[in-house]
């Protein structure tokens, strides 16, 4: 197939001014770039007077695996409406793969993985499955911390000898599968016990395969900083690109991300640090998060008895208070096997019941047996363009394309991207805007034919008109034309190369 897009303004990714010119696609790839009035016209022909034609977007933090809407809505059109080509899952610790008892226990707060049948145990097998899929976006891999280490011990103890060698391995044969690098997540229960040193140690593996590390801070709250100086510290020792994952100003500690900002700048000469953040006040917790960790328990029966104590009720309430958690503010965003009340407010939730909102969460919890998510707005609004705006900030959904028929969908599964270029093109340049969504991710992530808008290069592209998505071209097919869907099945599993050094 041959595109023609006649008379855009180039915007190729990389913070250069825009230049007006053509763009000729020739089956998947770039084919050149220039003027080509009085040329044999392509199979099709796209206008892009008045448009800025730029390099696909990509989501460097999605949930599209933990949902599990790879599977059930593989289009994943909300991502490619707004102009994103390319996602990445296997955050905060937890990935489809390696799977070595092929279980995904680890996503059930999430989803119904119950529901899925798995036919595959590496990362390389679950890449395979994938291709037999028809995705609407390009997906890449992190290895999940959590999800290896459970396979091979249940408990956040301290890893005996043989057992790290274990989880090396693992890892190590994860990224020769193709994964991109190694996520984590100390803030979870899950993790909270486990020492830096054993992620220090792990991130050799990393290096060694050439891939990145993405960390959810041990904690956003009162320990943040200390948690920032830990994930500045692991990315200078070990010389690996590092995101810190959804870095909001979240209100319990908008005071000191200032100051946290501070210190990822200052050490941009040392590391290769990064964070991503996205443009809204809300965020999706799972419902373990609504707890203090010192009430989480192996057993859900054993948490789920100690909410109706006084005892632990007030430990709740402080720990709520503390962290400025108000369940007022809680919409019920997921509830596997339970999707009638998805959508609800706690408020509404509780008043069919006759209970209290606070009373309504825990009801809530009861009902699902601790799965489940909830939009709780606990982001400082005033913060959240100094962080879009940081020089080393990236953007994120942290959500996933959902079916149509969801009874609830965030805002920033539809409109993420558009949202940031309406804020981030007040202040900055329309390029240097584009470059934090295109050129610089693709370099973190070491796609060397993508985020840049050249000759040769895959043929992911979007038309931007007044800010908003036009037109989108994944793999040079055509996937979204005048803001609708064409398309959405032209997407690629993406591999890690190990020897494609930075």
């Amino acid at each position: 197939m041959s595109i023609l897009i006649k008379g855009a303004q180039i915007l190729d990714g990389n913070g250069n001014s825009p230049f007006k010119a053509d763009i000729l696609v020739l089956k998947d790839k770039i084919s050149a770039i220039g003027d080509f009035r009085g040329h044999r016209p392509a199979e099709t022909v796209i206008d892009g007077f008045g448009c800025y034609a730029a390099p696909g977007f990509i989501d460097v933090d999605t949930d599209s695996d933990h949902y599990l809407t790879l599977f059930t809505n593989p289009g994943q059109e909300d991502f490619l409406k707004q102009g994103v080509t390319t996602i990445f899952g296997g955050m905060c610790g937890y990935s489809l793969a390696p799977l070595v008892y092929g279980s995904m226990e680890s996503v059930r707060e999430w989803s119904e993985s119950e529901r899925l049948n798995v036919d595959w145990r590496t990362t390389k097998e679950f890449l395979s499955s994938l291709r037999r899929m028809t995705l609407g976006v390009n997906f890449g891999t992190l290895s999940g911390h959590l999800s290896m280490r459970q396979n091979i011990v249940r408990k956040s103890r301290a890893l005996s000898g043989q057992e790290m060698k274990i989880l090396s391995a693992l890892l190590d044969k994860s990224l020769r599968d193709g994964s991109f690098g190694m996520s984590s997540s100390l803030g979870y229960a899950a993790g909270e016990d486990i020492e830096n040193e054993e992620i220090v140690e792990l991130l050799k593996t990393v290096k060694d395969r050439n891939g990145i590390y993405s960390t959810h801070l041990r904690d956003y709250g009162d320990g943040l900083i200390e948690s920032v100086k830990d994930s500045v510290g692991a990315a200078v020792r070990s010389g690996i690109s590092t995101i810190i994952s959804h870095f909001e100003p979240y209100s319990v500690s908008a005071k000191k991300y200032e100051q946290a900002l501070g210190i990822i700048g200052e050490n941009t000469a040392a590391a290769d640090i990064h964070f991503d953040i996205f443009p809204y006040d809300t965020s999706v917790v799972v419902l373990s998060d609504l707890l203090p960790k010192r009430i989480l328990s192996e057993s859900v029966a054993e948490t789920l008895a100690r909410l109706g104590k006084p005892g632990y009720i007030k430990q709740i309430q402080s720990f709520w208070s503390k962290n400025k958690i108000d369940p007022e503010t809680m919409v019920i965003a997921g509830a596997p096997k339970n999707d009638y009340v998805v959508g609800k407010s706690i408020r509404e939730f509780s008043q069919n019941r006759g209970l209290e909102p606070a009373e309504g969460v825990f009801e809530l919890m009861r009902l699902t047996r601790m799965r489940g998510t909830m939009a709780v707005k606990n982001i400082d609004e005033k913060l959240i363009e100094k962080g879009l705006l940081h020089s080393q900030s990236l953007i994120a959904s942290n959500s996933t394309s959902f079916d149509p028929s969801e009874k609830f969908v965030h805002e920033r599964s539809k409109n993420t991207f558009t949202k940031y270029l309406e804020i981030a093109t007040k202040s900055l340049s329309i390029e240097i805007a584009v470059k934090k969504i295109t050129s610089v991710p693709a370099r973190i992530f070491n796609l060397k034919n993508r985020g840049l808008l050249k000759e040769g290069n895959l043929a992911d592209l979007v038309l931007i008109r007044d800010n908003r998505i036009k037109d989108v071209i994944v793999s040079g097919k055509i996937a979204v034309r005048n803001g609708e869907i064409e398309n959405s099945a032209a997407g690629q599993v993406l591999k890690h190369d190990v020897k494609k050094k930075r």
